[in-house]
């Protein structure tokens, strides 16, 4: 097992690299001129001269790999610089707004586990009938809707046309409701489906009709014998989960006007505030790296085939 992780581990610091380098390259490549941009937004005499002076003084002229390296040698020591448009260190600022963002996340997580599991369980014991067809209708209806359009409607119905929540929310739990949903909904269809499918395949294997022919109860079955089987393969892709719903959180936090991370990063990709996106990046890197290495552990602990290969050294 430790073999494995440490791998894993490996291979997480491989990706960071790759990713930090390729996100730094595309950054400092795109077009546009920084200078003048940030001397606009300042309320500076904006000129080529003064622009030229400003890009020296951020160290924007130097060759890339040098500002690369650079940046690396202080992002080990987590400095990751300061903002171009603040002022402050982007690791304050993150951190700063850090909360909300896991807030949010977390909040649509559980309730995407929630409906995933009640919806595809209940489908899954009465395939074909009534509440099954619905479902599907359902479910196939927001898997095709992309977020940010479904939280454009909820807004739009829920804030501004019945006036129960707020147009421009806060971070109280009132104002969390209808991000949450929007990030919720969509992923809670697809996974809805897909319990649905592992619990019809485990629920017609042998073991489980031995279960019922020995005179358990449905309940005893279910949980005892067939919930965990169906949702051991489900624990990689929720994993992954997360850090998507962290991701998808770009948009929602701006159209919800949520102060949390991805708002902030969107200010900063608007901006070419380069250390704000850099850091970014890195973050949600580091989530979906980190949560699928935690998430491929946990499968390994709790699948018994899984186990017995780390243990003997084998890739898990």
């Amino acid at each position: 097992m430790l073999k494995v992780i440490a791998q894993r581990l490996f291979w997480l610091v491989f990706t960071l690299l790759g990713v930090s380098f390729l996100c730094f390259c595309l950054s400092h490549l795109s077009p546009g001129e920084t200078g003048d941009m940030m001397l606009r937004q300042s309320g500076g005499v904006t000129s080529s001269e003064s622009a030229q002076r400003f890009r020296q003084s951020l160290g924007l002229d130097d060759p890339l790999l040098v500002r690369y390296g650079r940046w690396l040698s202080k992002a080990v020591r987590l400095d990751f610089g300061e903002s171009f448009a603040t002022g402050e260190p982007v690791g304050r600022e993150m951190l700063h707004r850090l909360p909300a963002t896991l807030k949010l996340t977390v909040a649509a997580f559980g309730l995407m586990l929630v409906i995933s599991l009640a919806v595809g369980v209940a489908s899954g014991l009465r395939p074909g009938g009534i509440f099954d067809h619905t479902a599907r209708v359902v479910s196939t209806i927001l898997v095709a809707l992309p977020n940010y359009w479904l939280g454009i409607l909820l807004l739009f119905v829920f804030a501004v046309h019945w006036k129960i929540f707020r147009v421009v929310g806060g971070t109280g739990l009132r104002d969390l409701v209808l991000p949450t949903f929007t990030l919720a909904l969509g992923m809670s269809a697809f996974y809805g489906r897909i319990v649905r499918e592992r619990l019809l395949e485990v629920m017609s294997q042998d073991y489980i009709r031995t279960a019922q022919a020995k005179g358990l109860s449905l309940g005893v079955v279910l949980y005892r014998h067939a919930f965990i089987n169906a949702i051991i393969p489900l624990l990689n892709l929720w994993g992954m989960s997360f850090g998507f719903l962290l991701g998808g959180s770009l948009l929602v936090e701006t159209i919800f006007s949520w102060p949390g991370v991805a708002s902030f990063a969107v200010q900063a990709v608007l901006s070419r505030d380069y250390p704000v996106t850099q850091c970014y990046v890195v973050f949600m890197a580091v989530i979906f790296t980190g949560s699928n290495l935690v998430v491929d552990l946990a499968q390994t602990m709790a699948d018994p085939k899984l186990r017995r290969k780390a243990a003997q050294g084998g890739e898990a």
